[in-house]
């Protein structure tokens, strides 16, 4: 697993896939896929998973 990215887990990102930018909390990265917490609503939360081999890049929010 990527240190790099072991060290965003807990920190608001920008991931970008195929053009498109999902930002939420990085909540867990393995060898394969990083998790991420994407508030869509004030009180609505979605869980989206991402394959790492997908990731365009990484922009850390804070």
């Amino acid at each position: 697993m990527s240190k790099l990215l072991e060290e965003l887990v807990g920190k608001k990102c920008a991931i970008y896939t195929s053009g498109v930018e999902n930002v939420g909390v990085v909540m867990a990265v393995d060898e394969d896929w990083v998790k991420l917490e994407i508030e869509y609503k004030k009180d609505k939360k979605q869980l989206m998973l991402y394959p790492i081999e997908d990731i365009a890049s990484i922009k850390v929010m804070e």
